[in-house]
């Protein structure tokens, strides 16, 4: 017998053995915001809402868009672009989604421009975010992850609502 009939036979005679490995994973909540993709962290995000209508608030900061009734309970609705000292969207402020978001300390709806995508992605793929932010997301993103060789910045909602209470 030749060396490759003996090592096809010993191929088909062993016992192979399939590990699974269980990595712990991540739900993403994708969006864009003022053109750019960022996620949240899908443990922060209760629920995603479409058309909504916000009711503008006289006196209240620019990052206060307004507040809206969401079930009978009025919840408030937070810029995000002016928060992340982005541009406004090119559809205005009423257009878009709003993703209610909680925190430890503040539960509040974040007015996005669409969702993307919701993922599961496994741990190893998010990357802690270094000083090449620009100055402007430092606080805000601790991670990073790369969606189709795009880096997306994974925004933390506690420092995003501590800047709406600064």
């Amino acid at each position: 017998m030749s060396s490759l009939e003996q090592a096809l036979e010993w191929r088909r005679n062993a016992d192979l053995e399939i590990v699974n490995v269980d990595e712990a994973t991540t739900k993403l909540v994708v969006v864009e915001i003022s053109g750019q993709q960022f996620a949240f962290r899908g443990e922060h995000i209760s629920e995603i809402l479409g058309a909504v209508q916000v009711y503008f608030l006289p006196g209240a900061s620019a990052a206060l868009e307004g507040v809206m009734s969401v079930r009978g309970d009025i919840e408030s609705v937070l810029a995000t672009h002016v928060l992340l000292q982005l541009p406004p969207p090119k559809a205005g402020l009423s257009e878009g989604m709003v993703l209610m978001a909680h925190s430890a300390t503040m539960r509040s709806g974040l007015r996005i421009d669409q969702v993307l995508d919701v993922l599961d992605l496994p741990n190893s793929l998010l990357q802690e975010a270094g000083e090449t932010l620009p100055h402007n997301l430092r606080a805000m993103v601790r991670t990073l992850v790369r969606l189709q060789d795009t880096p997306v910045a994974v925004l933390e909602t506690e420092p995003l609502f501590a800047a709406y209470l600064q």
